[in-house]
């Protein structure tokens, strides 16, 4: 008898307990289910194929750049003596002064225009004085050992020195007087305005003598094809 009341008994608290909870809106616990086993389980999974590179095996191509440009060339010297030697007159080369016995080799020395040469001074007021006797003043530089060219030592290279004494620029037509700057071709000595009209007048010699005798004295047997002016 004693065996049958006790499952009773229990039975009946279970179903107690049972009410309770549904009046309270619960619901008895369910049982936590064992987590599922992985189909995979055992089983590692396989990589996945990397993407071949497109490039794979090819250098990458060096960024052009630009070239630097090359240094510009150096202009030429902008000195009358520079000038004169683009005009077609010759460099006598003298590297003393025939007159002070002092260097005249500079990139800028004083030079004097002098029947198609271009004879180099230590300083302005040489040029003059060299004027009063040219061959001797060369002869003396050469026999002091400097190069002076043959045919300037020539004697037809040197006619008598005669001063047209202008008084209008061949060139630019404007007044010069004892101080302006000279030239000398066939051995007359032409005032003209600047160092532009030097230049000018040495481009065409025979015109700008010509045009010079107008308001100067040119001897006839100086002036290409003429008379005296």
């Amino acid at each position: 008898m004693k065996t049958l009341v006790v499952p009773v008994v229990a039975a009946i608290v279970a179903g107690v307990a049972i009410a309770i909870l549904i009046r309270a809106g619960g619901s008895p616990p369910r049982p936590t289910p064992a987590p599922a086993s992985h189909a995979h389980a055992g089983h590692a999974m396989p990589d996945k194929p990397k993407k071949a590179d497109a490039h794979a095996g090819h250098a990458k191509p060096a960024t052009p750049t630009d070239p630097k440009p090359a240094d510009p060339a150096p202009s030429p010297p902008d000195t009358l003596l520079a000038r004169l030697v683009d005009a077609g007159y010759r460099d006598a080369g003298n590297e003393t002064c025939p007159i002070m016995g002092n260097a005249s080799d500079g990139d800028d020395p004083t030079v004097i225009a002098y029947n198609g040469w271009l004879v180099r001074f230590c300083c302005p007021g040489c040029d003059t004085r060299f004027l009063a006797s040219p061959r001797d003043h060369l002869r003396a530089l050469r026999d002091g050992g400097d190069t002076i060219p043959d045919a300037l030592l020539a004697a037809d290279a040197h006619p008598a020195v005669v001063r047209a004494n202008n008084t209008a620029c061949p060139i630019t037509g404007a007044p010069v007087d004892d101080k302006s700057p000279t030239i000398v071709h066939r051995g007359v000595v032409v005032r003209v305005r600047d160092t532009d009209a030097l230049v000018a007048f040495a481009k065409a010699p025979d015109r700008a003598l010509a045009e010079a005798a107008k308001t100067g004295t040119v001897p006839a047997d100086r002036l290409p094809g003429g008379g005296e002016r």
